[in-house]
């Protein structure tokens, strides 16, 4: 029964409301017819002062631009109200990014537990997270353990080439080129 009450209840708003848009269709039509006649009229009394014909053209243009910008700004905020929670989305998940990065700098840091005092402090940029982080734990020291000291030396060519005679004993000039691009590999 209270289906049927509702269903009965939702035509009648149906049809009051399909009613009230076919009012709102005829206004308009007539304000359009209205408005067309007053421009002929405009165009009529206008036809023989050039200036004035000018001034009337000149008023259209910037009304037609302010209704353009004004359908433009309602579409702008639509768009922006549609990504709005794309770019809080976006923004916390690069808040939450850095949180971590940063977190990790620090000797026993907990990342969960700087998210929730940032959070509660307000912090949301990296210079904030860093000094909520700086006064919560003491920074790693670099892990120097794995770096080797180069002296700088080489070992060289390994032969002297010009030294080396071209007698019967001695490698042939193909020998000690391939000798060479084999060092080289």
């Amino acid at each position: 029964m209270d289906a049927g009450r509702e269903r009965k209840d939702m035509e009648v708003e149906r049809d009051t409301v399909k009613s009230q848009l076919t009012a709102k269709e005829t206004e308009l039509a007539d304000v359009v017819d209205e408005r067309e006649k007053l421009q002929s009229e405009i165009t009529d009394l206008t036809s023989d002062d050039p200036k004035k014909f000018d001034i009337i053209k000149k008023d259209r243009d910037l009304r037609e631009r302010e209704r353009k910008l004004k359908t433009d700004t309602h579409a702008l905020e639509a768009d922006k109200k549609a990504n709005a929670d794309r770019v809080k989305l976006a923004n916390d998940t690069l808040r939450e990014v850095s949180i971590w990065e940063i977190s990790a700098k620090y000797e026993g840091s907990e990342p969960v537990k700087l998210k929730e005092l940032c959070d509660s402090f307000g912090a949301t940029s990296e210079e904030q997270i860093t000094k909520v982080a700086d006064t919560l734990w003491a920074k790693k020291e670099p892990d120097t353990s794995n770096l080797v000291a180069i002296s700088g030396r080489t070992s060289g060519g390994g032969t002297d080439f010009s030294t080396i005679s071209f007698d019967e004993g001695a490698p042939s000039a193909k020998e000690m080129i391939s000798e060479g691009l084999d060092k080289k590999k």
